[in-house]
């Protein structure tokens, strides 16, 4: 299933492709699953439920003393697993798109990230900022959408398929993260 979400991403991935390439029956496929929905919902769900949890322990290297360079390792490592993992972004792809029950609880799953990001902050740097949670939905919206893209056309003339690219990237959230932060 990797392979050809990769591929061809969720949405244009088929039943009958998985059946050929896994050389197992459709109707095998069916007795499992409740159809192909179910299937990549599974799949989605055991292969990047905790992506972004994962990003938040890896991010924390500095315990609780400072928040604000957490917040910025968080970023990087949410711009680094991105890049790296295509399937990942084809992930975030499917859930803009696609309007079910199953991607409505892969979406919730991602909220108790989130949540739990935000709750990590001390009550002074919410006090400071108590719009702290939408401004880094807005960061993170904005860092999928240009990775979501990136294989297709530069944007703002910026090659984010690049080295060089990524690294602006990464400059330009810590400089929006020092505004949210201040």
């Amino acid at each position: 299933v990797q392979r050809i979400v990769e591929e061809r991403g969720f949405i244009n991935t088929t039943l009958k492709e998985i059946s050929t390439e896994s050389r197992t029956e459709e109707k095998v496929l069916y007795k499992r699953y409740d159809g192909l929905q179910d299937l990549l919902y599974r799949f989605a769900d055991n292969r990047y439920r905790f992506w972004l949890f994962s990003a938040v322990i890896k991010a924390n290297k500095y315990g609780g003393q400072d928040e604000y360079r957490n917040n910025k390792s968080f970023f990087a490592e949410i711009i680094d697993e991105l890049y790296q993992n295509k399937g990942l972004r084809e992930l975030l792809a499917w859930e803009l798109i696609e309007d079910n029950p199953m991607v409505r609880s892969l979406l919730a799953s991602c909220e108790v990230s989130y949540s739990a990001t935000i709750s990590a902050f001390s009550e002074s740097v919410k006090e400071k900022n108590p719009t702290l949670g939408p401004t880094l939905a807005i960061i993170l919206g904005g860092i999928y959408y240009i990775l979501l893209i990136k294989d297709k056309t530069t944007y703002w003339d910026i090659d984010f398929n690049s080295t060089e690219g990524k690294e602006i990237l990464k400059n330009i959230v810590n400089e929006m993260l020092d505004s949210a932060f201040i």
